[in-house]
C-alpha cells in the first residue's frame, strides 16, 4: 500500500502518525480517539493463518480465533510500530 492511499479521504490525524515529526494537536488526538472507536474490525487474507486457526477451533474446546488473532496483532503492532501504538492506547 502507497504512503498516499494510507488515511487519506477519512478526514482523520492518520496523517500525524504517518509523519512523526508533526506536533500532535488537541485536534489530532480528538481524531485518535475518533479512530479507535469507530469499527474496531478488521479483515485479513491469509490462507494459511485461516487454516491454523480453523484447525486449533475444531480440536480444542474453547479456543476462540478472533482472541488469538487479536493478541497476536496487537502483539506485533506493539513491536514494530512501538511510537504508533502508544499514541493509541
Amino acid at each position: 500500500m502507497s504512503k498516499k492511499a494510507l488515511g487519506k479521504g477519512i478526514g482523520s490525524g492518520l496523517d500525524s502518525v504517518i509523519r512523526p515529526d508533526r506536533q500532535i494537536g488537541v485536534e489530532q488526538k480528538r481524531d485518535m480517539r475518533a479512530i479507535k472507536t469507530v469499527n474496531p474490525r478488521i479483515t485479513v487474507y491469509s490462507p494459511v493463518a485461516a487454516s491454523v486457526l480453523t484447525h486449533l477451533k475444531n480440536t480444542q474446546p474453547n479456543f476462540s480465533k478472533s482472541k488469538i488473532a487479536c493478541e497476536i496483532l496487537e502483539e506485533g503492532l506493539k513491536k514494530h510500530y512501538p511510537e504508533i501504538w502508544i499514541k493509541f492506547e
